[in-house]
């Protein structure tokens, strides 16, 4: 993964971002379903 989807993923796991934040990123395309799911698990 890269290391901006290392960096939210530490963030997420540390509670310094939001699920909805996440999300925004996805519907926004910045990130994609496979990057998602690796976050949020």
């Amino acid at each position: 993964m890269t290391p901006f989807v290392e960096s939210l993923k530490r963030l997420f796991k540390n509670k310094q971002i939001s699920i909805e934040r996440i999300k925004k990123l996805k519907e926004e395309k910045k990130i994609s379903e496979e990057e998602f799911q690796y976050i949020t698990t």
